[in-house]
C-alpha cells in the first residue's frame, strides 16, 4: 500500500466516524423538568401513542418530540386560609341562599 492509499483510507476513517457521530447525537432528545413529549416520526407524519416525561431520551434519527407544558395550576373557592378565592354565594330561584366551596 503507497502512502497516498493510507492518506485516504484514513480520511475515509475520520469522515465515517464524524458523521456516525453526528447522527448518534441528533437522535436523543431532551425533555424539560416541566415537560412531557409524543414522539413524532418527521418521515411518515406520525405520532406514537407513548408519553415521553423528562429526561434524556434515543428517539432514531428522523424523529422529533411534540412538547407539551405539565404545570398545574389551581383554583379554589372555600372557607380555607390558603384558599385563593372566598367561598361563591348566591341564592335560587326560590330565594334560597346556597354557598359553594369549589377547586378547579
Amino acid at each position: 500500500m503507497g502512502e497516498d492509499t493510507i492518506k485516504v483510507f484514513g480520511a475515509i476513517c475520520c469522515l465515517a466516524t464524524f458523521i456516525t457521530v453526528i447522527m448518534v447525537a441528533s437522535a436523543h432528545e431532551v425533555l424539560g423538568y416541566n415537560e412531557v413529549g409524543l414522539r413524532y416520526s418527521t418521515w411518515y407524519k406520525v405520532v406514537e401513542n407513548k408519553t415521553y416525561e423528562h429526561g434524556i431520551h434515543w428517539i432514531g434519527l428522523g424523529y422529533d418530540f411534540i412538547r407539551y407544558d405539565i404545570k398545574l395550576n389551581t383554583i379554589e373557592f372555600s372557607k380555607a386560609r390558603d384558599a385563593q378565592l372566598p367561598l361563591i354565594h348566591t341564592r335560587t330561584l326560590d330565594g334560597l341562599i346556597v354557598s359553594l366551596e369549589a377547586s378547579l
